[in-house]
Formats: C-alpha cells, structure tokens, sequence
C-alpha cells in the first residue's frame, strides 16, 4: 500500500489517494544478437490507472489532466546457454534499468514501435509542462518466459529509489518502499518479428514493497527462484 499526492502534477486533483499497484501498456522493441547469444530491449510504460485490492482508484485524473509514465532498457540472454536466443525460448534479464515520469497536462506523446518500421519507442516530451523524474531502480533478478497462450510473461524484481521530487508524489510510507515488482504479458497477436527485431506490445502492472535488497552472492538463488516458483508466489513470501 502507497499514498500518492497527484496534486504536484494535476490541477484537477484535490487531495492524496492510496493505492497498491499502478497499471499500464507497455511498447517495447528488443534486438536479437545471435552471435553473442543475447537481446537489448528498449521502450515505455504508459500508465492508466491505479488500484487498491484490485479495485481502480477513481478520482485521480491521471489520463485527464497528468500524465505518468516509465522508460526502460534491458538486456536479456537465455536460461539455458545452449539455446540460441530466439522468440519463445526462456530469458534471463541480465540487467534492467528505469525511469519513473510524471508531467502535468496531457501533452506528452507516446510513439510506439510498429511492424511497419520498428524503430525504437520514444517518449515526446517537448510539448509537455512540468516534466519531473519520480524515481529509479535497477535489476536484481527477473525472467521472460513464453506463456501457453504464445506470449511471453515479463517479470521483474528491482531495486527502487525516489528523487526528492518522487517523495513529494508517492508521500507515504516514509522512506519509501525500496524494490519494485515489474509483471507485464503479452498475447502471441501482440508479439511481431522482422528478422532480428522483436515488437512487443504488453499489459500490465508495477508495485512496491520494503525488503532487504540481496547481496551478488544470492542473486543467483533469486534466479533460480523465479524460474521454480510462480512469480506471484515467489513475491508473497518476500512480503
């Protein structure tokens, strides 16, 4: 559970509001090294909606009247080093960095990647007022794994961290949460291919929580954890 002030960036917005995930879609493209056996993904997160206990938090004119969003990179490489990486094999993240945005109005441009040209997602700020940078968190351990349904599911356990501004938007608990929880899927309609290029469009969610962040020497057994256990699971008994 977390306290947001919305206020720093909406004029609409009159009072803080609590809420245990923020939800979003996701534009990434990832290019494929088959040489060096590894992926380089790059793109955003544009957020829609908060909820608490699953239910949406109404009254936060996010969407109306500010805007919040993510930029991230990461590089993936297989579980298995004798796979050669490709579309619907398991990943390993090997290193995952983001951004956490916020601006007040609605001017901000999301220009996502597309089968016609796959460049690189990009997030247009230069019309926007008020762009602040809320907070950022590095990779401790995550996974994409190809789902029954031909997607993959993207999952991630980070360190987090606000900027002196990110403190006067997510106002409780203080100090902040210190890791986040990044789960994201995708359909196989949502996946397209271009030779070494990957576009993916996915759903899905970011959350906090206050734990001991691991040391190198066990991040290898949190690897391993994610790949043993469901994800969901796997963050309950952190919490």
């Amino acid at each position: 559970m977390f306290e947001v002030d919305p206020t720093v960036f909406s004029a609409g917005a009159t009072s803080t509001f609590t809420a245990d995930q923020m939800g979003g879609s996701a534009s990434t493209l990832v290019t494929l090294d088959t040489t060096a056996n590894t992926g380089v993904g790059t793109g955003w997160i544009a957020f829609n909606g908060f909820t608490d206990s699953a239910v949406p938090v109404n009254g936060t004119f996010l969407g109306s009247d500010w805007q919040l969003w993510a930029e991230f990179d990461y590089t993936v490489a297989p579980q298995n080093p004798a796979d050669t990486i490709a579309p619907g094999i398991d990943l390993f993240l090997t290193s995952l960095t983001f951004d956490i945005y916020g601006a007040s109005g609605v001017d901000v441009e999301f220009n996502p990647t597309a089968i016609t040209d796959f460049v690189d997602p990009t997030v247009d700020t230069s019309a926007a007022t008020g762009v602040q940078l809320i907070g950022t968190g590095n990779l401790v351990a995550g996974v994409i794994e190809p789902t029954s349904q031909g997607g993959n599911a993207f999952n991630a356990f980070s360190t987090y961290s606000n900027t002196a501004f990110g403190d006067t938007f997510f106002v409780d608990p203080v100090p902040f949460y210190n890791v986040a929880f990044n789960d994201f899927n995708n359909t196989s309609q949502q996946i397209e291919t271009d030779g070494d290029l990957v576009r993916i469009v996915s759903t899905g969610a970011v959350d906090f929580n206050v734990n001991a962040v691991p040391t190198p020497a066990t991040m290898g057994l949190i690897g391993l954890g994610l790949i043993g256990l469901g994800f969901t699971t796997w963050r309950r008994r952190l919490s």
